[in-house]
């Protein structure tokens, strides 16, 4: 398969995949970094934050992730 074709080849990936899975990471590192600065201003070390990035504590935030990541994509094309 040539280089760059991508666009051509596989729009499934450029249409719909790619702006999907780039609001859900934003959502994810907007999350990650909401909660290094709540234990940095609570006084944590830096070296001692915690991520909590266990299945167990995401899969509450991955539903509204996944909900508002396709909101967001789908009024793109309304």
């Amino acid at each position: 398969m040539a280089a760059n074709c991508t666009s051509k080849l596989q729009p499934a990936d450029v249409v719909l995949q790619i702006p999907f899975k780039h609001g859900f990471r934003k959502q994810f590192e907007k999350w990650q970094n909401e909660l290094v600065a709540s234990q940095l201003a609570e006084g944590v070390r830096l070296e001692d934050v915690e991520l909590q990035v266990g299945i167990k504590k995401l899969h509450e935030l991955l539903i509204g992730w996944f909900l508002s990541s396709w909101a967001s994509f789908a009024s793109k094309w309304r």
